[in-house]
Protein backbone atom coordinates (compact mmCIF):
# COMPACT_ATOMS: atom_id res chain seq x y z
CA UNK A 1 0.00 0.00 0.00
CA UNK A 2 1.28 3.14 -1.54
CA UNK A 3 -0.15 6.49 0.14
CA UNK A 4 1.29 10.00 -0.61
CA UNK A 5 0.65 13.61 -0.71
CA UNK A 6 2.16 15.69 -3.23
CA UNK A 7 2.20 19.27 -4.45
CA UNK A 8 2.40 20.86 -8.36
CA UNK A 9 3.65 24.33 -9.17
CA UNK A 10 3.00 25.23 -12.88
CA UNK A 11 4.48 28.41 -14.61
CA UNK A 12 2.05 28.36 -18.37
CA UNK A 13 2.64 31.27 -21.19
CA UNK A 14 2.42 29.57 -23.97
CA UNK A 15 -0.02 30.32 -26.53
CA UNK A 16 -1.12 29.03 -30.43
CA UNK A 17 -3.90 26.58 -29.58
CA UNK A 18 -3.16 22.61 -29.72
CA UNK A 19 0.00 23.47 -31.06
CA UNK A 20 1.90 25.98 -28.92
CA UNK A 21 4.03 28.67 -31.13
CA UNK A 22 5.30 30.75 -28.12
CA UNK A 23 5.60 30.44 -24.40
CA UNK A 24 6.61 27.77 -22.20
CA UNK A 25 5.15 25.11 -19.70
CA UNK A 26 7.04 24.46 -16.76
CA UNK A 27 6.24 22.46 -14.38
CA UNK A 28 7.38 21.32 -10.58
CA UNK A 29 6.15 18.43 -8.41
CA UNK A 30 7.00 17.60 -5.23
CA UNK A 31 5.69 13.68 -3.45
CA UNK A 32 5.94 12.03 0.01
CA UNK A 33 4.65 8.66 0.66
CA UNK A 34 5.07 8.55 4.77
CA UNK A 35 3.69 5.82 7.21
CA UNK A 36 1.65 8.12 8.76
CA UNK A 37 -0.73 8.61 6.21
CA UNK A 38 -0.72 4.97 5.93
CA UNK A 39 1.96 4.07 3.40
CA UNK A 40 3.87 0.92 3.71
CA UNK A 41 7.03 2.61 2.61
CA UNK A 42 8.57 5.93 3.51
CA UNK A 43 10.21 8.24 0.40
CA UNK A 44 10.06 11.75 -1.31
CA UNK A 45 10.25 12.17 -5.17
CA UNK A 46 11.49 15.50 -7.27
CA UNK A 47 10.13 15.94 -10.74
CA UNK A 48 10.64 18.78 -12.87
CA UNK A 49 9.39 19.34 -16.12
CA UNK A 50 9.84 22.41 -18.89
CA UNK A 51 8.90 22.46 -21.93
CA UNK A 52 9.95 25.78 -24.66
CA UNK A 53 8.16 26.73 -28.05
CA UNK A 54 9.24 28.68 -30.50
CA UNK A 55 8.91 29.98 -33.72
CA UNK A 56 11.07 28.01 -36.67
CA UNK A 57 12.63 29.30 -39.95
CA UNK A 58 9.30 30.08 -41.74
CA UNK A 59 5.39 30.44 -41.07
CA UNK A 60 4.13 27.59 -39.95
CA UNK A 61 7.15 25.96 -38.54
CA UNK A 62 7.36 25.17 -34.61
CA UNK A 63 10.46 24.16 -32.45
CA UNK A 64 9.41 22.42 -29.04
CA UNK A 65 12.08 21.72 -26.78
CA UNK A 66 11.71 19.54 -23.76
CA UNK A 67 13.52 19.24 -20.68
CA UNK A 68 12.63 16.39 -17.82
CA UNK A 69 14.59 15.50 -14.70
CA UNK A 70 13.18 13.45 -11.15
CA UNK A 71 14.99 12.09 -8.34
CA UNK A 72 12.89 9.38 -6.57
CA UNK A 73 14.28 8.55 -2.55
CA UNK A 74 13.67 6.31 0.57
CA UNK A 75 14.09 7.26 4.11
CA UNK A 76 13.47 6.17 7.40
CA UNK A 77 12.99 2.30 8.11
CA UNK A 78 12.09 1.72 4.00
CA UNK A 79 15.58 0.26 2.47
CA UNK A 80 14.37 0.41 -1.01
CA UNK A 81 12.14 2.70 -3.39
CA UNK A 82 9.30 0.23 -4.51
CA UNK A 83 9.69 -0.79 -8.13
CA UNK A 84 6.70 1.20 -9.56
CA UNK A 85 8.17 4.24 -8.33
CA UNK A 86 11.59 4.10 -9.48
CA UNK A 87 12.11 5.14 -13.39
CA UNK A 88 12.74 3.65 -16.47
CA UNK A 89 12.59 5.45 -20.02
CA UNK A 90 11.74 4.22 -23.20
CA UNK A 91 8.26 4.68 -25.17
CA UNK A 92 5.84 7.26 -26.55
CA UNK A 93 7.16 10.34 -23.83
CA UNK A 94 10.84 9.38 -22.82
CA UNK A 95 12.91 7.90 -25.58
CA UNK A 96 10.97 6.98 -28.37
CA UNK A 97 13.42 4.48 -29.92
CA UNK A 98 13.24 2.24 -27.52
CA UNK A 99 10.81 0.12 -26.09
CA UNK A 100 8.10 1.07 -23.09
CA UNK A 101 10.52 1.06 -19.77
CA UNK A 102 13.50 -0.77 -21.50
CA UNK A 103 16.34 1.44 -19.95
CA UNK A 104 17.47 1.69 -16.95
CA UNK A 105 19.09 -0.15 -14.72
CA UNK A 106 19.26 -4.40 -14.34
CA UNK A 107 19.42 -6.69 -11.96
CA UNK A 108 21.67 -10.13 -12.28
CA UNK A 109 18.88 -12.00 -14.79
CA UNK A 110 19.14 -8.79 -16.80
CA UNK A 111 15.42 -7.31 -16.06
CA UNK A 112 15.08 -4.00 -15.87
CA UNK A 113 14.91 -2.74 -11.91
CA UNK A 114 14.58 0.88 -12.52
CA UNK A 115 16.51 3.79 -11.02
CA UNK A 116 16.68 6.64 -8.18
CA UNK A 117 17.56 9.37 -11.21
CA UNK A 118 15.80 10.22 -14.39
CA UNK A 119 16.97 13.14 -17.02
CA UNK A 120 15.83 12.80 -20.58
CA UNK A 121 15.19 15.96 -23.10
CA UNK A 122 13.73 16.51 -26.60
CA UNK A 123 14.12 18.83 -29.62
CA UNK A 124 11.48 18.83 -32.33
CA UNK A 125 10.96 20.69 -35.49
CA UNK A 126 7.71 20.31 -37.43
CA UNK A 127 6.33 21.98 -40.36
CA UNK A 128 2.99 22.16 -41.93
CA UNK A 129 2.67 19.96 -45.10
CA UNK A 130 0.30 20.72 -48.47
CA UNK A 131 -2.26 18.24 -47.67
CA UNK A 132 -3.96 21.18 -45.06
CA UNK A 133 -3.97 22.30 -41.66
CA UNK A 134 -4.69 18.62 -40.33
CA UNK A 135 -1.50 17.05 -40.82
CA UNK A 136 2.31 18.43 -39.72
CA UNK A 137 5.48 16.61 -40.32
CA UNK A 138 8.16 16.51 -37.51
CA UNK A 139 11.87 15.19 -37.30
CA UNK A 140 12.83 14.95 -33.54
CA UNK A 141 15.66 13.39 -31.38
CA UNK A 142 15.15 12.27 -28.02
CA UNK A 143 18.22 11.91 -25.54
CA UNK A 144 18.36 10.33 -21.64
CA UNK A 145 19.93 7.96 -18.75
CA UNK A 146 18.62 6.34 -16.02
CA UNK A 147 20.84 6.46 -13.05
CA UNK A 148 21.04 3.55 -10.00
CA UNK A 149 21.24 6.00 -7.02
CA UNK A 150 19.51 9.11 -6.20
CA UNK A 151 21.47 12.36 -7.02
CA UNK A 152 23.30 10.69 -9.38
CA UNK A 153 23.79 12.68 -12.92
CA UNK A 154 26.44 10.86 -14.23
CA UNK A 155 25.66 10.74 -18.11
CA UNK A 156 27.85 7.80 -19.24
CA UNK A 157 25.21 5.68 -19.84
CA UNK A 158 23.23 7.30 -21.83
CA UNK A 159 20.67 6.43 -24.79
CA UNK A 160 19.65 8.53 -27.66
CA UNK A 161 17.19 8.35 -30.79
CA UNK A 162 16.10 10.43 -34.05
CA UNK A 163 12.72 9.87 -35.65
CA UNK A 164 10.68 11.41 -37.78
CA UNK A 165 6.78 11.60 -37.32
CA UNK A 166 3.63 13.36 -38.58
CA UNK A 167 1.15 15.32 -36.62
CA UNK A 168 -2.60 14.95 -37.35
CA UNK A 169 -5.65 16.63 -36.56
CA UNK A 170 -8.82 14.21 -37.40
CA UNK A 171 -12.31 16.00 -36.55
CA UNK A 172 -14.06 13.57 -33.74
CA UNK A 173 -10.72 12.49 -32.88
CA UNK A 174 -8.43 15.29 -32.20
CA UNK A 175 -5.08 15.72 -32.53
CA UNK A 176 -2.93 12.77 -32.96
CA UNK A 177 1.13 11.60 -33.36
CA UNK A 178 2.98 9.26 -35.53
CA UNK A 179 6.38 8.66 -34.89
CA UNK A 180 9.13 6.70 -35.86
CA UNK A 181 11.86 6.31 -34.27
CA UNK A 182 15.58 5.09 -34.64
CA UNK A 183 17.94 4.44 -31.53
CA UNK A 184 21.53 5.76 -31.83
CA UNK A 185 23.13 4.56 -28.85
CA UNK A 186 21.80 1.49 -27.05
CA UNK A 187 23.42 -0.22 -24.18
CA UNK A 188 23.82 -4.34 -24.27
CA UNK A 189 20.46 -4.76 -23.39
CA UNK A 190 18.66 -2.95 -26.38
CA UNK A 191 19.02 -3.87 -30.49
CA UNK A 192 19.51 -1.07 -32.62
CA UNK A 193 16.21 -1.31 -34.77
CA UNK A 194 13.62 1.27 -35.15
CA UNK A 195 10.46 1.92 -32.97
CA UNK A 196 6.81 2.89 -33.94
CA UNK A 197 4.86 5.45 -31.38
CA UNK A 198 1.09 6.64 -31.32
CA UNK A 199 -0.11 8.92 -28.84
CA UNK A 200 -3.09 11.42 -28.80
CA UNK A 201 -1.80 15.08 -28.68
CA UNK A 202 0.06 17.46 -30.93
CA UNK A 203 2.58 18.05 -28.24
CA UNK A 204 4.47 15.60 -25.98
CA UNK A 205 3.11 14.85 -22.84
CA UNK A 206 3.97 15.50 -19.66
Amino acid sequence: MISKFGLTLAYDTRGGGYLPTKGQRTELLVESANRAIGSDKDFYKLHFTSAQYFKGLSEGHVIEAIVRTGVVENYGDTTEVPFIERYALGGTSTLRGFDFREVGPRDVKNMVIGGKTMAVGTLEYSVPLPLGDWVRFATFYDIGFVSRNAYDYSFDDYNDDWGIGLRLNIPMLGPMRLDYAFPLTTDAYNDSGGNFNFTFGYTQAF
